[in-house]
């Protein structure tokens, strides 16, 4: 665990399940048949999605407070071909038929990003925490890009890099560099999409403010899930880092339910 606060920068990572699902994103890298069923690993389940079935009530009610439900039933076959690797639990949802909880939460998020980023042409996404790449994929299924950089911890990172390889269509679209490779960069420039979904608010502020600085503010668009705020100094580390941008750019902090926060910034004069 010290690892993962002092060199990675997971600082406000939970102890009892960090720890754990680093090690199982090892074994599934490295055992072929623990990688068949990785997605029902009650351990790395735990920093995915937590409850599983909850997970996806609560986004099938955001994708509908968005009125996305018809373009959610539209492209059902496609969303779940992410469920196809890792053998994960599926759930009945009226309407829906058997789904993974977790593609639902992925297809939200695009959802919660459509307003942000309207009809621009997004060529360069980056994301900070990528877990499986679940995220990446349904993205390629809704989002012509041609780069799709995933910054994780190295044991995630490698995790990914074997879940999207399973889909031919993003190979060479995707780089994957983990969390101790970026300590080397200067910055990624000309991005066009900054995503953060439920990661970046996790981390220390030292490495908040690091990916903020070298890769946020050189992007278009910023989402970030800021699912901190109900910790001492979750409210206080969200204002920092929405300070940090300047007067270059726009930024709306939405509540959603309970203590998640969307926080979209954009580069002034931005179409």
């Amino acid at each position: 665990m010290d690892l993962l606060k002092e060199k990675y920068g997971w600082g406000n990572a939970p102890d009892e399940t960090a720890g754990p699902y680093i090690l199982k994103c090892r074994k599934f890298v490295e055992n072929d048949e623990a990688f068949s069923n990785f997605r029902r690993d009650f351990d790395y389940g735990k920093i995915l999605s937590g409850d599983p079935k909850i997970v996806g009530d609560i986004a099938i009610d955001s994708i509908k407070k968005f009125n996305q439900f018809n373009f959610l039933l539209d492209n059902l076959d496609e969303i779940k071909r992410n469920d196809k690797v890792g053998n994960p639990y599926l759930y009945e949802y009226d309407q829906l038929g058997e789904i993974n909880p977790s593609t639902l939460k992925y297809f939200n998020t695009i959802v919660e990003i459509k307003p942000l980023i309207g009809d621009y042409v997004t060529k360069k996404i980056v994301e900070i925490g990528g877990g499986y790449g679940g995220l990446c994929r349904i993205f390629d299924a809704f989002y012509d890009f041609e780069e799709y950089i995933i910054i994780d911890l190295p044991d995630a990172i490698k995790l990914a890099e074997k879940y999207l390889n399973y889909f031919p269509k993003l190979n060479g679209k995707v780089k994957y560099i983990s969390c101790e490779e970026f300590s080397n960069y200067d910055s990624i420039e000309n991005v066009d999409l900054f995503i953060a979904d439920s990661s970046i608010a996790e981390c220390n502020l030292q490495t908040q403010n690091l990916y903020r600085d070298k890769i946020a503010k050189n992007s278009k668009h910023i989402y970030v899930a800021w699912n901190t705020h109900h910790l001492p100094n979750g409210n206080s580390e969200k204002l920092n880092f929405i300070d940090g941008f300047g007067d270059d750019f726009l930024y709306q902090d939405i509540l959603l339910d309970g203590s998640v926060h969307i926080i979209y910034i954009k580069k002034e004069n931005v179409n």
